[in-house]
């Protein structure tokens, strides 16, 4: 019994003297393993807030374009690029812009915008929207060629009808009548029914002696 009692003697104070030794280094491996977790509340709390201060700006920006205030719509537009080019909201606003400055014919302007637009963002989605939008502008400037070149670049399913609606103005514009109707019917088959577009690609084919579905 005495020499278990020595041995758990022994124990407790090899115990103690490692704490002794060691002590300092534990509590500062709690103290900085409380502060990476403190420190990644904070974060993730701060980066909520800053995508919420993002949506507010860009909510401002809707309603100034609502109301056709050009210069409101500039600023924001840019200050969502230069504090929030992080999220979503620089190229949407860039995307506004630019609906504004092709609405009053300021074309050059309007493609500008659309590339700080395109270059502000990653997703693939909002890449071949943007890329479409290049495509009309370039057409309402006269430059179907340059059209057919961006929507190359536009393959995805989600975006065939416009691609191909947009495809069959600038190919209606260079004279190739046939290959114009040809991508009207495809747009015209991919726009789903009660859209406008289908109404008005309908519309595009009469202008062009064409009906809806190929010729027997």
């Amino acid at each position: 019994m005495a020499m278990e009692l020595m041995d758990e003697h022994e124990q407790g104070e090899r115990v103690r003297q490692w704490l002794r030794e060691n002590g300092s280094a534990i509590v500062g491996g709690v103290a900085l393993g409380l502060a990476a977790v403190v420190g990644y509340q904070w974060w993730g709390q701060s980066k909520i807030g800053h995508r919420a201060d993002a949506s507010a700006q860009y909510a401002a920006l809707e309603a100034a374009s609502d109301r056709g205030e050009r210069d409101g719509v500039e600023k924001i537009a840019a200050s969502l690029a230069k504090d929030f080019a992080d999220t979503p909201y620089a190229a949407l606003a860039n995307l506004q812009l630019a609906e504004l400055q092709h609405k009053a014919g300021e074309f050059d302007a309007a493609l500008s915008a659309l590339r700080r637009a395109e270059a502000s963002t990653t997703d693939a989605g909002l890449k071949e929207l943007i890329a479409s939008r290049v495509a009309r502008v370039e057409l309402a400037a006269g430059r179907p060629e340059q059209a057919l070149t961006t929507l190359a670049g536009v393959t995805s399913e989600g975006f065939e009808a416009i691609r191909e609606d947009l495809r069959g103005d600038a190919l209606a514009e260079l004279g190739r009548r046939d290959e114009s109707v040809a991508a009207y019917r495809k747009a015209h088959a991919a726009y789903q029914e009660g859209l406008p577009g289908k109404r008005l690609v309908e519309m595009k084919l009469a202008g062009l002696g064409a009906k809806v579905e190929a010729d027997a």
